[in-house]
């Protein structure tokens, strides 16, 4: 009697193993939980989809992408008319390119794991139909089952069959990631500076304030930089006011139906995919990823017109406030998705200037940011900087359009706190420590599914190979060990760290704000290019810095980064043994040498992260510069008479500026 036929399952989350009643003919794979020390519900062992081995296919590709980023923004510009499509370039270009780029990996994974299995029978289980594309972004939901909706279009010879379940509820997730104890919510307003606390007081009235004798401020959106500077701008003469921007589609739409482009501009993006894409996949793959792609715009297309009607209505009423003599300005945290730049072009179409603030510290550090800063730092006529690195983004990439840009500092909430001893206490208490215990805090990332940047962002099997050589590591420091996970949950599934059997003395955190958990630790250890950087070098305690392989630090960073902290990389084969030697020496040897890199650690600081927000706990008894808020107060006391300066649609970059 012959052995039963091997059948292989691709698991898009847990759920989709409902009502599974085959046990020892089948093989389960997943993106998520598929690593060799995970075990899925019903201990049925889950083998690992994206194989690191694969990685410079992955990256062939993504250089292919890269190159047609622009391209696709020239070929929505050539499909714009004066009412209906106007600035969609600007407005869904970006998008556009994020859409390929998470179609076209996943695609290729699947033609990966299809060619492995050798003639065995494959199955995709997962939702097919995706979320409609919300507030005009063209790119896949975070939690959507992408694996499926390809595994959907594709023809019978292919070899790969569709097992449909149900779509993943959207409060899934929520319920749990997104909850602030109530701890963390109490620390979060008694360490705002009075302008941020009077701001979010304010912020719940709604009502304007300020006297207007300089002009009108119209807020749009807010971070903590724009918080502080609330009651400068309010001093300067600003009448602030409230203006979201909607993020509802108009009423009086109609019901969408697919939309499409004129028939050049259809062919131009179906042959920049053909160029980028098809040299990497199967046929039937590529075809159905393109389908894929294809529809993702043709939603966007549907109900463009309506939602750019609604936003010059909107643009219209908020000029039509206008104090006479004086000028309106919109004021916002970075404008990055596409609803946002449509506001943006529909504010400048009025005359309104737009001055935008940095939202993070970040992308100034990040080595694939370098090749997309238009999609980051653009979209203003003045951009309030947090530090010089990311104005150098900006002058690259806007300026040359007329835009102006400041460094204004990051937020002074971020190096600073009003009980930090007490915070100490508090947070060393909720982790369980003895008092004279040393621990350490490793802030792990987690893995991406849909979120895939490009540009030289890696595979998730690559980041948990090497977090899990890592976290190995960990068992080297003589203290306490404890692993604060990222507060973003990007699978249906545990990621990653979730899963992950720790050594003896590691621990996982519990669910909270790393702003607040921070102040417990002895020694910090980060693989992240993020803001994250920001608050762990805020808080004045060593940091040591493995350089992620999938999102690594620019070349100028990494050079000033490895004077001025405990920098790892993981390119050089040792690293390992250097991690483990730095993790197991005396404490009080490795504040020593932290503190004798403090002067390189000011220089690193100001350009790359704090900027003129240098790091307290490195310059003792050093005068703090301007504060920030007040930075901004004084960027904005300019003379705005002749309105916006740039030209609406980032005309350069989709004009032949390179990429590269």
């Amino acid at each position: 009697m012959s052995p039963p036929a091997v059948r292989h399952l691709l698991v898009e989350d847990s759920d989709a193993l409902a009502g599974i009643a085959e046990r020892s003919e089948l093989r389960l794979w997943s993106q998520s939980t598929g690593l060799s020390y995970s075990e899925a519900a019903r201990g049925l062992s889950v083998r690992a989809l994206d194989d690191p081995r694969d990685a410079p296919a992955f990256e062939a590709l993504w250089r292919d992408l890269l190159a047609i980023r622009l391209p696709i923004a020239r070929a929505l510009r050539a499909a714009e008319d004066p009412e209906g499509l106007t600035h969609l370039a600007q407005v869904a270009g970006h998008g556009l390119y994020v859409a390929a780029v998470q179609i076209a990996t996943k695609a290729l994974m699947l033609a990966l794991w299809r060619a492995r299995l050798s003639g065995a029978e494959a199955v995709v289980a997962g939702a097919p139909a995706l979320s409609p594309p919300a507030g005009l972004n063209p790119g896949v939901g975070i939690h959507d089952h992408l694996f499926a909706a390809i595994a959907g279009r594709l023809p019978a010879e292919a070899g790969i069959a569709l097992r449909p379940c149900a779509p993943v509820p959207p409060d899934r997730f929520l319920r749990s990631f997104a909850h602030v104890p109530p701890l963390d919510r109490l620390f979060n307003s008694v360490n705002r500076p009075v302008s941020s606390l009077r701001f979010k007081l304010w912020r719940r009235r709604g009502r304007p304030t300020g006297s207007g004798a300089r002009g009108r401020l119209l807020m749009l959106r807010e971070n903590e930089l724009l918080e502080e500077a609330f009651l400068p701008l309010r001093r300067d003469g600003w009448r602030i006011e409230s203006w979201p921007i909607p993020d509802r589609r108009p009423e009086a739409a109609p019901e969408r139906a697919p939309g499409r482009l004129p028939d050049a501009a259809d062919r131009a993006l179906s042959q920049l995919w053909t160029e980028a894409v098809g040299p990497h996949l199967p046929p039937t793959f590529d075809a159905a990823g393109a389908s894929l792609w294809r529809e993702r715009l043709a939603w966007v297309l549907a109900e463009y017109p309506a939602r750019l009607a609604g936003m010059r209505e909107w643009a219209a009423r908020a000029r039509a406030g206008a104090i006479e003599g004086r000028p309106t300005v919109a004021l916002s945290t970075g404008l990055y998705a596409p609803l946002h730049r449509m506001a943006d072009a529909a504010l400048r179409e009025t005359g309104t200037p737009v001055v935008c603030a940095d939202h993070g510290t970040g992308i100034g550090i990040q080595a694939r940011l370098d090749a997309m800063a238009d999609a980051y730092v653009g979209f203003s006529d003045l951009y309030l900087a947090f530090n010089p690195a990311i104005a150098g983004l900006f002058e690259r990439a806007v300026a040359p359009e007329g835009g102006a840009v400041e460094v204004v500092g990051a937020p002074r909430e971020i190096a600073r706190a009003r009980f930090p001893r007490l915070q100490r206490a508090v947070m060393r208490r909720r982790l369980k420590l003895a008092p004279r215990e040393t621990v350490l805090t490793y802030v792990t990332g987690l893995g991406q599914n849909n979120l895939l940047g490009g540009a030289g962002a890696g595979l998730d099997a690559v980041y948990a190979a090497f977090q899990r050589d890592l976290v190995a590591c960990l068992e080297a420091f003589p203290g306490r060990a404890s692993v604060k996970p990222y507060p973003a949950h990007r699978f249906p599934d545990p990621e990653q760290i979730w899963a992950m059997p720790l050594p003896e003395g590691v621990h996982r955190q519990p669910f909270g704000e790393f702003r607040h958990s921070r102040w417990a630790a002895d020694l910090l250890l980060l693989d992240l290019t993020s803001s994250t950087l920001s608050w762990a070098l805020g808080c004045g305690r060593p940091v040591i810095y493995v350089d992620n392989p999938i999102d690594p630090m620019n070349e100028a960073a990494r050079r000033a980064a490895s004077r001025a902290l405990f920098l790892i990389d993981p390119r050089e084969a040792d690293w390992r043994q250097r991690l483990r030697a730095l993790l197991s020496q005396d404490i009080a040897r490795t504040r020593a040498a932290w503190r004798d890199k403090a002067a390189a650690r000011r220089a690193f600081c100001a350009q790359f992260v704090l900027g003129p927000s240098t790091d307290p706990a490195a310059t003792p008894g050093e005068a703090p510069g301007e504060a920030p808020g007040e930075a901004v107060a004084a960027a904005l006391r300019r003379d705005w008479s002749a309105g916006p300066r740039r030209r609406i649609g980032a005309a350069r970059a989709l004009e032949g500026c390179s990429d590269r």
